[in-house]
């Protein structure tokens, strides 16, 4: 299911907003739809890294944003999401956004908005919408999603972007909770982006993580690995992120020396040759392409993801395997975490399972 970030950068659910259109007054599962029109007017400005100029298609409301920014990616890490607020405001008082999501990190080149894939947001890879009055909680009033236009974008990485917009007009839309699927609203209202250009950079040369993690100060991270020096570093006794404990922060920004839960040669880690499996932590060796791998007995294989060696019958989850995270049962394998009496059982809820996890690994039936 394809979800929406809006407002103060919270995600709504699409089921959230399939209700919302032109005139509701109440929208399924939120705060009530604006029912005010407005003519078109022209609009635009310079402000930030953004920049858009006026005009406007006729009978469309012409927005623009001053502060087109990075702000933040989905649950799973995709889709990601840049924007701002619109200029000017929309509707009511609360806030309005112009949002732009990007379904792949490296997207780039010249997109038609409204054809192909990008003609729906149930398949769009660029897609572009605007989130009208979003309230602290609830639906928004209305949500617009391009008809329309050209989008240009050059050299992208996750977070940081350049590009711009052309002649882009945004309809008033419902989107289908199950599929996604967006559906212009008859007779609903149109916005239109004449131009804007946009540069979103990092806060440092070379800053190749999020933005955010950047002098975040004593309550984030040093984050090592990130192309630049993080300024958090310097602070005392602050967790190194993503480096194991006993490891530290290079000059290079990696991660360098022998973490402290290491169990096997202290001569293997990390060694550029053999992916070594079982060793109380991840070796990155295991991220070489058909490196050896070594660890494992027989009748387990090497989860190189996890870099833990797991049952060949396992089914479930590899991270749940031996996690000291709970009993995962009717897994196909016994898991380690099953030996702990008082362990949560996972994976006994179907009907007819007592609760109970049997030291074969399968479910008590009552």
């Amino acid at each position: 299911m394809r979800r929406l970030m809006v407002g103060s950068l919270a995600v709504l659910a699409l089921g959230g907003l399939v209700a919302v259109g032109c005139g509701n007054d109440s929208a399924d599962g939120g705060e009530g739809g604006s029912t005010s029109t407005s003519t078109s007017t022209s609009g635009g400005g310079v402000g930030g890294s953004a920049s858009g100029t006026g005009g406007g298609d006729s009978g469309c409301i012409e927005v623009t944003t001053d502060d087109f920014a990075y702000q933040g990616a989905g649950m799973f890490g995709t889709p990601f999401y840049y924007g701002g607020a619109t200029n000017p405001a929309l509707g009511g008082a609360d806030e309005d956004s112009l949002l732009f999501q990007a379904y792949d990190p490296e997207l780039t080149g010249t997109f038609d908005l409204g054809a192909g894939e990008e003609a729906n947001y149930a398949t769009c890879m660029a897609c572009l919408l605007v989130i009208e009055d979003q309230p602290a909680e609830g639906d928004p009033a209305r949500i617009f999603f391009q008809q329309s236009g050209t989008l240009d974008l050059g050299t992208t990485s996750p977070y940081y972007i350049a590009g711009s917009l052309t002649d882009v007009t945004l309809v008033e839309i419902t989107i289908d909770s199950e599929t996604g699927e967006s559906t212009p609203v008859p007779d609903g209202q149109c916005l239109h982006v004449t131009n804007l250009s946009f540069d979103v950079q990092p806060p440092v040369t070379g800053w190749e993580c999020d933005p955010s993690y950047y002098d975040a100060g004593a309550e984030d991270y040093c984050d090592c690995e990130c192309g630049a020096a993080d300024p958090d570093c310097d602070i005392a006794e602050i967790p190194i992120y993503p480096c194991h404990e006993g490891q530290t922060c290079s000059t290079q920004f990696e991660c360098e020396g022998l973490p402290t839960a290491w169990t096997c040669d202290a001569n293997a880690f990390d060694d550029g040759t053999t992916c070594n499996c079982d060793c109380g932590v991840y070796d990155p060796d295991c991220e070489i392409a058909n490196a050896p791998v070594t660890g494992c007995t027989s009748g387990t294989t090497c989860n190189l993801d996890y870099g833990t060696c797991i049952p060949d019958g396992w089914t479930c989850e590899p991270a749940y395997y031996g996690a000291t995270d709970g009993c995962d049962c009717a897994c196909g394998a016994v898991d380690p975490d099953c030996s702990d009496s008082e362990a949560t059982v996972y994976g006994c809820d179907d009907p007819g399972d007592t609760g109970v996890c049997l030291p074969d690994g399968t479910c008590q039936q009552s």
